[in-house]
Parts: structure tokens; C-alpha cells; sequence
């Protein structure tokens, strides 16, 4: 007979925390099929409410596991401790719908999806405890005696086989007449206890409290007494070896052998507790450990528990074993600062930002100094500060954060927040906590895509979006190296911001088919409207006008109930560029009608501002554009969106017919060519004609309005206006690999070849390859004659 594989998860208290359930059953589903559940445990990274996310990370496990061999089970042993979450239960039963993966459960409790029709149905096959009841010929069989002892005890234990179990183990010892089943249990526990010395009675209860141990663990606790407990406690029986090489006290076992400690003196019980504490600790067996420190009543032990896991809880998604632990009885109505940040954390990632600042600032203020954690509670309640647009509080809870710093990651964190709370204030500071946070060292991809996320942000409000794009573009390369997804996509539309507003529409694109690759791939809705945005403004400056409308109108189905005042003021005003593009005025007025008093972002209702005054100024008001233009720059003067579209705004109002037109023309287009918003530019002229009749009257901006037109399939307008452009198109799309198309565009940016190779991980006798084949397909012969073409296309 064919012998069936079999990978076992061994239930436990973190088993009622669906996070730490799924990740659990992913490693042990991955000795069947390797890297099963990788997405799943990346998408746990991502999300704040995994009790909330049950379907889709249920659905991420099973597409990985659908070709599960027939000749293999997955068994969950003690699967009752997750019938504590009903988040738990729900992800199993999904897996039991939605995969042929065979299923052994052990439990106490029958599974809430187990229902009888089911098993009526010959779905499940139920073994109970009437069936698990010892026959009298299995029992005799057992306990490897035959006489009227035994029948005695058959007829008291009733087939119970906690009792006969422990019979079995007490060989040679008279069997009592007389007694019930549990006194008989009782009974044969101190027989099987009784047969070891007092030292090895304590190693064993110690044994009992940790509940599993492996040799590693046995010697922390044991010391040099663990090879010989391991052994003696195995033969016995009171030990069971584990198919992973770790132990467990018998079942039947462990509630007596932790009774025994009570009958220690206080000193020696307590000293037991503690120092099976701290060595669960040392081996990061934090769900074991809190369990030990509630059921003992220990505060001391359970803070030191969050302290130690609060991170990688955290970091695994498991925010519902926090939660769980902060309700305990031992810790609801402890005083104790940890404990506040831990609920901080949780309340953060539940969007109860309010709530957040308030348990961080209190947890800041009552650790010391020297704590390692009151950096990061003063950076927890800066962020909540900053989501509620209170940028002010938020930079004074990040200089604390900053003051209070003990390692890389600490100060990171605090100048990330400090240079987006200056930025957003508009101070001066902000490049130099920006060059600060450049400067700390390390090479982390997630490191790398915040850096990269604050730099694109910086070029944004100050210009010199070029610059920022063509060095962040190397770092898109780590993006998909990054274990947080999350992270990929905020830096990824940055990158897309900055080139849409550059004009560089079909790279951009690119991009943003990248950010919902990946939101697909993780089921992430969080990114989806953002990603939105930035494809309606990339297929605004492609002309799909159609198609931008669309991409506009599913960003409102990604609107929660309570409304979201950056998505929906962002929309329209995207909509109004997209309407004044069509000559669609007075639709872009009213896209645009809400007073911007109402946007608490001072960044968004500046670059607002800026779009209402070009919607008023193509409608031909000669007043209305100044005066919003002048509250544009008081909101925030640094804003390249309304410094752009304002100077656009100024130069159409003044008219072609003013003799100030060309003048305010040329400063709109210095404005544009100073910080790289060429996308304000391609709105304004389509609005306004003649604006792109006079800047094409300037030699120093022909050629880079030519590049612009062409990119932009404004091939009609400049014709109309006597200019002659090429069709648009890229000889990338057409003629060259992938890996050249990337070789090309980095050429284009100005880097060297050694440059390029560090960029995209290769050699540089490799650059050179790709170099000689990009200059054959497009018909030149040098590094110079490659970059003049593609300034002309």
C-alpha cells in the first residue's frame, strides 16, 4: 500500500490570531510546495485589519496550493486554540472550499464549518469521542494485563482513555478497585510522578509550563540536566517526541504536573515561573510566554513580553494577538507605557489616528530616556498628527522623536517625518532634514524606495524634477525587491507624478501598469485610487480624454462612507484640466466649484488654486486668475502645479491681444523649464492656443516643445500653428529588447556606462553589448548621434 505525505501544524495560543495561523500553515504547506503562501505573508505586511482581509488572503493561499498532491495531507493538531477567532475558523473552512488539499484535525471542539450536512455528506469524516471509547479487548491490549484488577478498572474508567493512559504508564503498580474515572486519573498521575526524584518532579513541571521544547530550549531551561530530563522524562511516557525532534509533556500529564508547583513553597514556585519565563523570552517564544505571565497574573512578565514581539507581531500582521493580549485580565488595567504604544500601534493601523496620537504621546512621555522605544512612540504620534493635517504638532513630535533616537531606523523614521512635515509647512528646513535622511547608510530596499518617495516629493514643491526622476528611476529597480508592497507602490507613484509632470506620458504608464500589477498580485485596494489619478493625467497628456473620464470615475467606487478630502479634491481638479484640454470651460468650472477653504492639505489646496485660476482664466475673466493665484502662493508658494499653472493662468488673462502677453508667456514657460512641470504647460496651450503660438516664437524652448508635442499627440495643434512634428512614438517600443529599451533610457538620462551598469546590475562589458546593438537598430554609429536622435523624436 502507497504510503501518503504528511506536513503537520501544531496548534497554539497564536493560532487564534488569523495572521500567525496562515503564516504558520504556509511554512508547513511549503514542504510540499515550496514557497506556498509567499504572497499571502507579504500582503499580511500590507494590512492593517488582517481579521477584516480573511477572504483575500484565503484566496491568495489557495492559488498557490491548488495543485496540492492527492497523495498528501495537512494535519492541524490541537486546531481548537484557533476556534477562539472566528477569523481563523473562516480562513480554514475557505481553504476546504476553495482547495482539494487534504485535511487531519484534531480538536477538542468540533469545527463551526463541520456542520452536519456535511458530514452527512460524506465531506468530512467526523471521528468522535464515542468513537475514540476503549473497547475492553483494546484496553486489555494496552495496559498488557489480565486480571480482576483490570477488570475493575475497566469497568470504572468507562473506555475513558485519559485514565487508561495513564494506567499504561505505571507498570507494575496495583490497579485500585474502587474510585471514578477522574479520581482514578489522578491516582495513576502521582504514580507515574512518583517514580522520579524531587529534581527531576521540578524539571519536568518546568517542562510542563514551557509546553514544548526543543533541545535548544531544554538546555536554556535545564542546563546541563536537559539531555538526561529529554531522555528519562521520554521513557516514562510523560514526555512525547514530536516528528520536528522537540517534546511535549503528555496531555494527560501537564495540568498535574503544574499543580505540582503549587505545592512548593512561594520562593520556589515563583523562581520556577520566572525563570521558565525568561527563557521562553531568549527563544522568542512570545505567545508562550504571555500565556505563562496571564495565567500567573504577572504584569511584569507580560510587558516584557510586548516589548520584546511588539516588532515582529507587527511586522507578521498579527495585530489581532496584540489586541488579545491587551484585554487579557492580567494587563487591561495595568498602568504601563508599553502597553499604551502596543495599542497605539493597533489603533494606527485601524485608522483611529486620533486615539494613536494620544496612547503615543502618553507612552513618550512616561519612558525613559534611554528607552529604545520613545523615539518611536514620538514618531507614532507625529504620523497620527500628520493624517490629520496638524503638521505643526507632528513636526514637534518628530524633533522629540529625533532628540530620543538610539539607533538608524529610529532616526530615519523621525527626519522621513520631519522632512514631510517641513515640506508640507513649506520651511526651509525641509532639504536639510531631506539631506540627512539621503545621507544615513543603508542598503535596504525599503530604505531605498523612502528615500526615494522623499526626494521625488522634494522635487515636486521645489523643481528640479529631471534631476530627481533620472536618479530615482535606478531605484525602481529595487522596487520589486522590497518585502512590503506597500512601499513598491508609494514610491512607484511618485515616480509616475514626477513623470507625468514632466511629460514623459508612456513611461509614466509604465509605471502605473506596474503599481496595479501589483495591487492585483496582493489584492491591495489602498493604492488602486491613487494609481487612478495618476493614469487619468497620464492619458490626459496622451489626449485619451475618453479614457481619462473613465479612470477618473472609478476613483469614487475606492471613496470610503466618511468621504476622503484629498482623493475627491484631486479628482476634480484633474477633471477640470482634463475639461479645459477639451474646450470644455464652464464643465471645468464647475468640476472645480467647491471653495478650497475646505482641503486642510496646504500643498493640495495650493496646486487647487492654481488649476481654478486657469479654469477662470481660459473662460476669459481678467481679475478672478490674479486674485487666486495670489491665495494659491499664500497657501503654499512652493507648489510647482500652481506656480505653473498660475503663471499659465496670468499669461492667457493678459490675452494675445495685450502687449504684456508675450512677456507673462515667456515667464510661464521659464516657470515650466525651471522646475520641470512641462505637463502644466501641455493643459494651458490646449486651453489657450496662442500661448503655444508665442512659445514656439522662442528658439530656446523649439526644440524641447517639439519633444513635448510629440509626446503629448499634439501633432494637430503645432501643424496649425505652422510647426512641423513627428508623429509620436519611441523607437524603444518598436525596435529594441526590454533590457535595451532600459540600456536606452538611462543613456538618454546622461549615464555612463559604469553608471548604467550599477543602475541595472550588470557589467559593463554588457552595457556594451546592448550599446552596439541599440546604436545598429537605430542606424547609428555613436553615443552622441544616439542622444541626438532621441532628442528629435
Amino acid at each position: 500500500m502507497p504510503t501518503r505525505r504528511d506536513v503537520w501544524y501544531r496548534g497554539g495560543p497564536a493560532s487564534a490570531d488569523v495572521a500567525a495561523l496562515a503564516a504558520g500553515l504556509a511554512v508547513a504547506v511549503s514542504e510540499v510546495i515550496a514557497d506556498a503562501g509567499k504572497r499571502m505573508r507579504e500582503r499580511l505586511r500590507a494590512t492593517g485589519h488582517p481579521d477584516e482581509d480573511v477572504e483575500i488572503l484565503a484566496e491568495l493561499f489557495a492559488e498557490d496550493i491548488r495543485r496540492w498532491p492527492e497523495d498528501a495531507w495537512l494535519a492541524i493538531d490541537d486546531y481548537h486554540f484557533g476556534m477562539e477567532s472566528a477569523a481563523s475558523e473562516r480562513f480554514v473552512d475557505l481553504l476546504t472550499q476553495q482547495t482539494s488539499i487534504q485535511l487531519l484535525i484534531t480538536s477538542r471542539r468540533r469545527p463551526s464549518w463541520a456542520t452536519a450536512r456535511r458530514i452527512l455528506y460524506g465531506e468530512i469524516q467526523e471521528v468522535d469521542r464515542r468513537t475514540l471509547v476503549m473497547e475492553d479487548d483494546e484496553a486489555r491490549s494496552l495496559l498488557g494485563r489480565d486480571d480482576q484488577s483490570v477488570e475493575n478498572l475497566l469497568e470504572r474508567a468507562q473506555g475513558w482513555p485519559a485514565v487508561l493512559g495513564l494506567a499504561a504508564l505505571t507498570h507494575g503498580t496495583e490497579i485500585p478497585s474502587t474510585g471514578v474515572p477522574h479520581a482514578l486519573y489522578q491516582y495513576f498521575a502521582e504514580e507515574v510522578f512518583q517514580e522520579v526524584d524531587s529534581q527531576m518532579q521540578l524539571d519536568l513541571a518546568r517542562l510542563a509550563l514551557a509546553q514544548l521544547v526543543d533541545e535548544h530550549l531544554a538546555l536554556t531551561l535545564l542546563g546541563d540536566r536537559w539531555a538526561h530530563t529529554l531522555s528519562e522524562g521520554t521513557r516514562l511516557g510523560v514526555l512525547v517526541r514530536d516528528r520536528d525532534q522537540s517534546y511535549f509533556v503528555h496531555p494527560l500529564l501537564r495540568e498535574f504536573l503544574e499543580m505540582q508547583l503549587d505545592l512548593h513553597a512561594g520562593s520556589a514556585r515563583e523562581a520556577s515561573f520566572v525563570h521558565v519565563g525568561e527563557c521562553l523570552l531568549r527563544h522568542d517564544r512570545w505567545d508562550e510566554a504571555f500565556d505563562l505571565a496571564d495565567r500567573f497574573d504577572n504584569v511584569h512578565l507580560a510587558e516584557r513580553v510586548l516589548e520584546s514581539a511588539l516588532d515582529r507581531l507587527l511586522q507578521e500582521g498579527r495585530i489581532a494577538t496584540i489586541t488579545r493580549w491587551l484585554e487579557r485580565r492580567s494587563v487591561v488595567h495595568a498602568k504601563s507605557a508599553i502597553f499604551d504604544l502596543a495599542e497605539a500601534e493597533t489603533s494606527f493601523r485601524l485608522g483611529e489616528h486620533e486615539k494613536a496620537e494620544a496612547l503615543a504621546a502618553q507612552a513618550a512621555s512616561h519612558l525613559p530616556d534611554e528607552h529604545p522605544f520613545r523615539s518611536r512612540a514620538y514618531a507614532r504620534a507625529g504620523r497620527s498628527a500628520g493624517i490629520a493635517s496638524r503638521e505643526q504638532e507632528g513636526l514637534e513630535y518628530f524633533r522629540l522623536a529625533r532628540q530620543y533616537a538610539r539607533n538608524a531606523e529610529d532616526r530615519r523614521e523621525a527626519l522621513v517625518g520631519l522632512f514631510f512635515a517641513a515640506s508640507e509647512l513649506g520651511l526651509p528646513q525641509a532639504s536639510t532634514f531631506l539631506v540627512e535622511l539621503s545621507d544615513l547608510d543603508d542598503d535596504s530596499p525599503e530604505a531605498a524606495l523612502r528615500v526615494g518617495v522623499a526626494r521625488l516629493t522634494a522635487a515636486t514643491r521645489d523643481g528640479a524634477i529631471g534631476e530627481a526622476v533620472a536618479r530615482e528611476r535606478r531605484v525602481r529597480h529595487v522596487a520589486g525587491r522590497a518585502s512590503d508592497p506597500l512601499a513598491a507602490t508609494s514610491f512607484l507613484h511618485m515616480l509616475a507624478n514626477g513623470l507625468n509632470l514632466l511629460g514623459q506620458y508612456d513611461e509614466a504608464y509604465g509605471v502605473i501598469a506596474e503599481i496595479l500589477e501589483i495591487t492585483r498580485k496582493y489584492r491591495l485596494d489602498m493604492p488602486v485610487p491613487h494609481a487612478l489619478l495618476n493614469r487619468a493625467l497620464t492619458q490626459h497628456g496622451r489626449r485619451e480624454f475618453k479614457a481619462a473620464h473613465a479612470s477618473l470615475d472609478q476613483v469614487a467606487k475606492y471613496l470610503p462612507p466618511a468621504g476622503d478630502t484629498y482623493l475627491e479634491f484631486n479628482a476634480r481638479a484633474i477633471r477640470a484640466r482634463l475639461l479645459v484640454s477639451e474646450g470644455r470651460f464652464e464643465d471645468a468650472l464647475h468640476a472645480v466649484e467647491r471653495p478650497a477653504d475646505r482641503i486642510p492639505s496646504p500643498v493640495l489646496r495650493s496646486e487647487y488654486l492654481g488649476t481654478q485660476a486657469l479654469v477662470y482664466a481660459c473662460l476669459g475673466n481678467k481679475q478672478r486668475p490674479n486674485e487666486l493665484l495670489t491665495e494659491a502662493m499664500a497657501a503654499f508658494s512652493r507648489s510647482v502645479e500652481s506656480r505653473v499653472l498660475g503663471a499659465c493662468a496670468v499669461a492667457i488673462a493678459d490675452g494675445e491681444a495685450s502687449t504684456r502677453f508675450a512677456c507673462s508667456a515667456r515667464r510661464a514657460w521659464e516657470s515650466a523649464s525651471y522646475t520641470g512641470n512641462l505637463d502644466g504647460i501641455v493643459c494651458a496651450y490646449r486651453g489657450y492656443p496662442p500661448l503655444l503660438r508665442v512659445l514656439l516664437g522662442h528658439e530656446e524652448a523649439r526644440s524641447t516643445l517639439a519633444d513635448l508635442l510629440s509626446r503629448a499627440r499634439d501633432e494637430r495643434i503645432a501643424r496649425r500653428m505652422g510647426f512641423v512634428v513627428h508623429p509620436s512614438g519611441s523607437p524603444t517600443a518598436e525596435l529594441l529588447t526590454p533590457r535595451e529599451a532600459e540600456v536606452y533610457e538611462l543613456l538618454r538620462d546622461g549615464l555612463s556606462n559604469r553608471a548604467i551598469a550599477q543602475a541595472l546590475f550588470l557589467s559593463e562589458a554588457t552595457v556594451k553589448v546592448h550599446l552596439r546593438h541599440i546604436y545598429e537598430k537605430l542606424g547609428v554609429r555613436t553615443r552622441s548621434e544616439a542622444l541626438a536622435q532621441s532628442l528629435r523624436q
